[in-house]
């Protein structure tokens, strides 16, 4: 580790009252106290008893820190104790911001937008990462035959005939959109400059882009190399967002995040994909969140209330249309409705050629088939006054955020996909009422797929889990809001995301990528039914 000062100044602090320190390792551990928590807690001796992960930062991100070291035999470099509570050990840390081991640390997550990264989608299997940039002739051979939209069978024509020994996986034929049948782990084997290949429709995590002899690159937050050619960038885009009600001031505003010293700007201008393209790629399922642990951070704030109370209705159907109900009963088609236009309900309901109409305040009728409708169930029983908790109703595919029994903001989710019939094929969502176990900024899912086929994103944003793998979080790959879609998870539009992550408990401190709740810093309940 490097110091600037003797480390006698620095322990008698010299009448500094904080130091700034910057991560070295990903992910570098925040413990309770100065200690290793242990495996086995039982085990512990008396000044382990009890020590846990409050939560941890990624390489790069900066935290203040008290100015003296506790010196202890368990790391000899000194423990450092964090302003915003927990302690680090010195060896995964340093006070020199400059230092050459930061130098390829990921920028600082976007704190203040909707995404914390750029992502790029995957276009060609196969695709190499490679652990640094690559020559001329090492891209040649490590990329021959990998061309966008180029069949299989042309590839064969090159590298030999199906299931001919020796030939990889990515020269193999693939039936339609089908995904290869590799494992995650047959494809993380290292071949000379390349860590690992990827699969068609996976999605990595972009730091910045870099412009070599041998080409344009983007370094991926995983410190990967990937050649910009094989990848699509991922347009950002708000087709909808959550709705604040009532006319209360903004819900518990979170404060931002500042980047760390000389953090990059966000990369230029991001083409918009080709509609043709984005049917063509396979867009990788939702998962049930394996991967690497991760943190929270603040979201947006949540503007003054719109006015708008419950229960409000979604347009979801690309033909819904606004209806007038005659006083003799008959229903009159009217102009088209906006899909994910939101409107607020009057409580009034007609049943008319079993089809269910609801009134709506700005003075039409919306048909059931066209949307959804706001349904929360009631509060939970040992709530205490003005207690934040989240209400999700897997049937109308909706969210509801509370305090106490006031409800301060509501939008659309996309749940796991249900199927009756096939067990390998069901995904619902777990029912029951949690409490937010972690959050994290973003944080890698990826998993093998016995019907799916394996799939990859790297850093999903805003993640909030609740019960084992199922979590809230940012989904940036599909527009099913209003439907099922996930592997189990509660996928929302990022914006929405971000703005419950920095709502929700457990509080992220400032610069750390991930929190664990505590009896002291305790997270949000979660209330999942039907």
């Amino acid at each position: 580790m490097v110091i600037d000062e003797p480390r006698e100044a620095i322990d008698a602090g010299k009448g500094v009252t904080s130091i700034r320190i910057a991560a070295t390792v990903s992910p570098t551990p925040i413990h309770s106290a100065p200690e290793w928590p242990p495996k086995d807690p039982t085990k512990a001796a008396d000044e382990r008893a009890g020590v846990v992960r409050l939560g941890y930062l990624r390489k790069g991100q900066v935290v203040e820190a008290k100015p003296s070291i506790i010196k202890k035999g368990n790391c000899p470099e000194g423990w450092y104790e964090l302003l915003a509570g927990g302690f680090v050990c010195g060896k995964t840390v340093t006070m020199d911001l400059g230092a050459k081991e930061l130098a390829d640390a990921p920028h600082a997550p976007y704190m203040d937008r909707p995404l914390p990264y750029e992502y790029g989608l995957n276009l060609t299997n196969g695709a190499p990462a490679y652990l640094r940039y690559p020559t001329r002739v090492e891209r040649k051979q490590y990329e021959a035959n990998l061309a966008i939209g180029k069949d299989a069978a042309s590839l064969q024509a090159h590298a030999g005939a199906d299931g001919e020994e020796g030939t990889p996986w990515y020269l193999k034929e693939h039936p339609g959109s089908a995904r290869p049948q590799v494992s995650l782990d047959e494809l993380h084997g290292i071949e000379g400059p390349v860590k690992e290949r990827m699969i068609r429709g996976f999605y990595v995590a972009l730091d910045i882009p870099i412009h070599k002899f041998s080409g344009k690159f983007w370094r991926t937050t995983r410190g990967l190399w990937v050649p910009a050619d094989f990848l699509l960038v991922h347009k950002a885009s708000t087709e909808f967002e959550g709705v604040a009600l009532g006319d209360g001031p903004p819900i518990n505003a979170p404060v931002s995040l500042l980047p760390a010293p000389g953090a990059p700007p966000p990369s230029a201008t991001v083409q918009a994909p080709a509609a043709s393209m984005i049917a063509a790629v396979p867009v990788p399922p939702h998962a049930e969140d394996s991967g690497e642990a991760a943190g929270d951070g603040p979201g947006t704030t949540l503007g003054a209330g719109s006015g708008r109370k419950l229960p409000l209705a979604w347009a979801l159907s690309l033909h819904a249309r606004k209806f007038q109900i005659t006083a003799d009963g008959k229903v009159k088609r009217g102009e088209h409705l906006d899909r994910f236009t939101v409107t607020s309900l009057t409580g009034a309901k007609k049943a008319i050629e079993d089809r269910n109409y609801y009134e709506t305040t700005d003075g039409y009728w919306l048909r059931d088939i066209d949307g959804t409708v706001t349904r929360p169930g009631p509060p939970p029983k040992d709530l205490a006054p003005g207690e934040k908790w989240i209400d999700v109703n897997i049937t109308t595919q909706t969210l509801v955020a509370f305090e106490g029994e006031n409800p301060v903001f509501a939008t659309l989710v996309s749940s796991g996909r249900h199927d009756d019939k096939d067990p390998t094929k069901d995904h619902r969502t777990k029912m029951g009422s949690f409490r937010i176990r972690e959050k994290h900024i973003a944080a890698t899912m990826d998993a093998d797929s016995s019907t799916d086929g394996p799939y990859s994103i790297q850093d999903v944003p805003w993640i909030m889990y609740f019960e084992g793998s199922y979590a809230l979080h940012g989904a940036f790959w599909h527009l099913s809001f209003g439907h099922e879609r996930s592997h189990g998870c509660v996928n929302l539009m990022p914006k929405d995301a971000r703005t419950l992550f920095g709502w929700v408990g457990p509080k992220l401190p400032d610069g750390w990528h991930g929190v664990k709740s505590t009896a002291a810093n305790p997270g949000t309940r979660v209330v999942v039914h039907d």
